[in-house]
This record gives C-alpha cells, structure tokens and sequence, in this order.
C-alpha cells in the first residue's frame, strides 16, 4: 500500500531563537548535532532558556528530525532518530519534527529507515530537485511524498533486520570513542603530566623523577628531553582550490572539505565529486588510508583518519604527513589531547571565524623523547589500527544497509521467519545452552547429531557448505575439516536462518558462494551464539578479571579462543561485540 506521509505523519518546523535565549534550560537539537549518526547524542547539545520553549515544541521518543535548511544541501533531507529520551528536549528552527499519528499502522523504525534509503531521496529531490542552490525543505515537501507501506509485521520484519545491522555499526563507534579515550588518557598521563613508566614501572614524575626547566616550552620536563617543533614530526599540507565548476553528480572522487571534518571522524558525505584530476594538484591531495586530516578554519582543530579511497584534499583542511610513518600514533593522540587542541586554539587568529595558518602550527613546540614516543607507539599503536578497522568495518555495514534497504522496502527480498519445528532460531539457542548447561563446553558435531543434523567430511570443499536432502528430509553439512568447529556452527546457522534458501536450492551449495553479505553476517552471529555464549563468555572474562575498560592484547585472545574452541578472529569478534576492546587481527 504506498500513501502520502502527511497522512500518518505530523510535521512541524523547529524552535527558532536568539543568542539571547542562550543558558541552562532546556537542550535542542540543531543541525550540527545530526552529523552521521542515526541516534542523537544528548551529552553534548546546546542549551536554551526553559522559558522560551513551550510543551508542542518537547521531542519525544520515535520522533524523527528532518534537516530543514543548511548551507549544506547535501545535509538538506537527512534524518535523526529520537530514542532514550530522559529529560525535556526540543529541536531547532533550521529542523522538521515527524511525529507518527498511529504506530499500529506505521512502525517508527520502520519509518526511520525508509528515509535513510535511496526510495526517499529520490522522491525528496524529484519534489525540491538536485541542483546547487537547493537549500531548503518545507513540511508541506514531506508530506506529499509517498511511502509504500506493508503490513505492521512486516514492517517490523525488516526495520528488525536492519536494526542488526545498525547496532552494530553502534557498538562500533562506540568501541571507537572509548579507544580514543584511552589514547588521549594515555597520551596526557605521559607528555602533559610527565607520568610515563620509569625503568621501574612507576609513573615518572609522581615518583620524583628529575624535571628541567625548558625556556622555549616555558615549562618543566623531563631530563634529557628536549622540545622540537611540530614540523621535524609532521608537515600540516594545504588542501587544492577546487573549482565548483567541474563538480558532477556522479564522480569518482569525493571532496573532503572543513564540513566533513568532524569530531575525530572523516565523514565522506557530500555532493561535491569530480571525475577529473586537476594537472597542477599535489599528489599528497589524493588522500590514503590512515592519513590524518586537520581542520583549519572553523572548528579548528578538530581531526579524523582516513579509512576509504577516491577522496580528495580540498582547501581549509590541512594533512598532518608523518616524516615518519611510526609516529601516527603519537601524532594523532596529541592532536587528541585537550591540551594540545587548547594550543591550537590559542593560536588561531580571526573574530567571526577562526583559522589555523599551517606555517604558525608546524612552529609548535613538543617536548620530545625519542624511546618514551616508541614506547607509547607500542602500546597505542594496537588501539589506533583498530579505530581504523572499525571505520572501515563501519563503511561495508552502511554499504550493505544501503543495497538491502531499497529491496527490502520494494518486496523484492523479504524476511522469513524460521519454520516452526525443532530447527527453529529460539529452540536452537535455547537447546545449545541447555547443551553448556549440561555438558560445561560445547561439542559442536554431537550437538548437530542430536538434532537431527549429518555433518561429515567432504575433501572437495573449500571450508564447508550446507544442503537440504529432499528425500531423507535431512539437512547435511560438508566440511573439509571436522575439527573446524566455527565453520559447523555457521552452516548450523544457514539452517536456522535460510530454510527457505536451501529448499529451493536458492542458497548455493557453497555458503561462502552464495552471494549475500547479509546471510553471511547472519550466520555467523548464530555460529557464535552457539559456540560462545554470551553468559559464558562474561563469567569467563570476569574470572580472568578483564573488563571492558581495558584492552585485550593478542596473547590473551588466543587463549580465550582455545577456552571456547574456536579461532582466534572468531573470538575476537565476539568479543568485540560484546562490547570488549580488542586488538586487530588480520
């Protein structure tokens, strides 16, 4: 059924106010807070007067914000999500709220994802086009825009499917911001206060280590440091002047500009593409993976990494290049840390807008110990190439939301609840950890045996691949190694999730051939319900006294992985997702 919004949504434009109507009060949600995120952050939004803001203007949890109006028109249209709402809140007037009149005909989550998808903003820009002066949405654009509307169930089919997706890509960012939150603790305990491991493992300076005056850094360090500027660690490059004038919709490169430089993220958002290089522009401009990007105008001071390819350096955003490529760590947790940013800050000149001078920066002065900055390259090395991994993990997630978002909405995929039987999901894990109960660990072949299901050896196959027997009215696993626990739990999990798939024969005989990230993604999750519990695995992290505040080195994830008679990297993701720091495996 497809129907315009208006008729289950009530829309309304924001809270518009004044420098004036600043102070504590009441929090709103503005533009700059909507970012790349699905969910709003309340820890950091702007306040204003209680006074001002009457109860029609209040968000409420399932909300919807729309951007209204922004200098950014690739930002025009998006939407963020209202959820965990725990005091008053209200949205600015550069915003749309959606409210649904009836969530028994339209699920919230359902609706949030709808318009993330390509379907909506391509109805959006047939209603306000795609041009370059596009700068504004009105509620009256929103709800003339159809929706093609399923059942309630099967709403809530594929906004639950999504959500996995999306949840994970949460615990992702935040893994990331605790990553960070280590580096830059790390980073202030050894270089700001002086407290790095002397040769007898205590905190430098607290134990009475020998402190020297330094008249350049106007301050005590360290005997034997010396400072150094910024320049001998890095050079801060200047993005190219691109010209609007060659922007395409459809180019191969991306523009990375001040607005894509947020808080220690590189979001690759934007509209502004090109498909040609400029002859003159710095090769340093075609941006790598890991690169560290500085925003100098603006918010100066603000960085994030690279994780993606085919972007561009564009002007106002300077690149930290490395003179040498084992300092990233160290480079990247001092334009971290408060103190640091607080320099830049400093020196930034400018009233309405400041702006960093990259010659002014790379003069900055740091105190500098050659085997002090390796040994914290040793220990944040692990957590800064896992940010990276977690970025990059993040990019494919949204990639496969993005391909499975407008077919599941359109009916050309659906989601198929397990069959009612022995071999359904819930029976499943609840039999497996019945099976832990029992048996204390989990024997993965005699679990599949007492559940009607033939594993076997088959030295044809590459890893392993699950079938459907017709006439048994059997399911059969091939494996090429029986000990290959992980693989047997996985096609466990096709069985569980993909029936369907294996009676028509539309699965493939081989699960790692079968074409669809998204079964895989499910199959694995089963496989590691299965094999590692998450009860298990806590009270087997608690017995080990390891917390998700510290963070796990390769060593003990082998270990942990020989426990649960698993791999290594299954390991690690498992315990990734419950929230534990892990190093990056390859």
């Amino acid at each position: 059924m497809s129907n315009k919004l208006g008729s289950y949504i009530e829309f309304k434009n924001g809270l518009n106010y004044s420098k004036e109507d600043k102070g504590d009060g009441c929090k709103v949600v503005g533009v700059a807070d909507f970012k790349d995120n699905l969910y709003i952050d309340f820890d950091n939004l702007e306040e204003v007067k209680s006074e001002i803001v009457s109860k029609e203007m209040l968000l409420d949890n399932d909300d919807l914000l729309f951007v209204r109006s922004n200098g950014n028109k690739s930002l025009v249209g998006r939407c963020i999500y209202i959820s965990n709402l725990k005091e008053k809140v209200s949205f600015s007037g550069f915003t749309i709220r959606g409210r649904i009149k009836n969530k028994k005909e339209l699920s919230p989550k359902y609706f949030l994802y709808y318009c993330i998808s390509p379907i909506f903003k391509k109805s959006l820009y047939a209603k306000i086009g795609n041009g370059t002066n596009i700068r504004n949405l009105t509620q009256t654009v929103l709800e003339d825009i159809c929706i093609n509307l399923p059942k309630i169930n099967d709403q809530n089919k594929v906004a639950d499917c999504i959500d996995k997706i999306t949840k994970k890509i949460e615990i992702n960012n935040k893994i990331n911001k605790e990553l960070e939150k280590l580096a830059k603790t790390l980073y202030d305990y050894w270089f700001v206060q002086f407290d790095f491991p002397d040769e007898n493992g205590k905190p430098y300076k607290s134990s009475g280590g020998a402190m020297i005056y330094n008249e350049k850094l106007k301050r005590e360090i360290p005997q034997n440091w010396q400072d150094v500027t910024l320049k001998e660690l890095c050079e801060v490059k200047s993005g190219y002047p691109f010209s609007s004038n060659d922007y395409i919709d459809d180019g191969k490169y991306k523009l990375i500009t001040i607005k894509n430089v947020q808080d220690n993220y590189i979001s690759s958002n934007t509209d502004n593409k090109i498909d040609k290089l400029p002859a003159n522009m710095p090769d340093y401009c075609i941006l790598r993976d890991g690169d560290i990007l500085l925003s100098l105008t603006g918010n100066v001071g603000r960085i994030g990494m690279v994780f993606e390819n085919n972007l561009l350096l564009n002007q106002r955003v300077g690149l930290l290049k490395l003179t040498d490529i084992n300092y990233r760590s160290f480079i990247y947790s001092t334009f971290l840390s408060k103190h640091f940013v607080n320099i830049l800050e400093n020196i930034a000149t400018g009233s309405n807008q400041k702006n960093l001078s990259p010659i002014e920066t790379e003069k900055l002065l740091l105190p500098y110990s050659e085997k002090i900055i390796k040994d914290f390259e040793a220990h944040t090395k692990p957590l800064v190439d896992q940010i990276i991994n977690n970025y990059k993990e993040n990019k494919n997630l949204e990639q496969l939301r993005d391909f499975l978002l407008p077919m599941l909405i359109n009916g050309q995929i659906t989601v198929i609840n397990p069959n009612e039987d022995d071999l359904s999901e819930d029976k499943i894990i609840k039999k497996s950890l019945d099976f832990w109960h029992t048996h204390g660990k989990m024997d993965i072949d005699l679990f599949a045996r007492e559940n009607g299901i033939l594993v076997y050896k088959d030295n044809e196959q590459k890893k392993g691949a699950v079938s459907y027997n017709k006439e048994k009215d059997l399911y059969e696993i091939a494996v090429k190694d029986p000990r290959d626990n992980f693989t047997i739990a996985h096609e466990i999990g096709h069985i569980l999730k993909h029936k369907k798939e294996l009676k028509n024969g539309t699965l493939g005989r081989k699960s790692e051939e079968s074409g669809s990230k998204l079964m895989e993604y499910e199959a694995d999750s089963l496989a590691a319900e299965i094999l590692m519990p998450e009860e298990y695995v806590l009270q087997y992290m608690q017995d080990e006294n390891k917390t998700d505040k510290e963070f796990l080195d390769e060593k003990f994830i082998k270990e942990c992985a020989k426990h649960f008679d698993v791999n290594p990297p299954a390991m690690n993701i498992r315990l990734k997702n419950l929230g534990f720091k892990v190093p990056y495996l390859k």
